[in-house]
């Protein structure tokens, strides 16, 4: 059975989706074996961190002729 999922012969029930989502702590999310009923969770937000905002910039250099 598991390959006829992998291979998308057959989907799995919301439910079972969200058990084996559980079970397998996440290896196995929800929304990679029922995208049509479970939306991907959100990308997180990296802050800056004081010491990334205060980087210096490197000076352009001059072009002589």
């Amino acid at each position: 059975m598991i390959d006829q999922i992998a291979t998308g012969k057959k989907t799995v029930s919301a439910q079972r989706a969200k058990q084996i989502d559980r079970l397998t702590n996440g290896q196995v999310p929800a929304h990679v074996l029922r995208p049509d009923i479970f939306d991907p969770p959100p990308e997180p937000v990296h802050r800056k961190t004081r010491k990334q905002g205060r980087q210096k910039q490197a000076k352009p250099q001059e072009i002589k002729p």
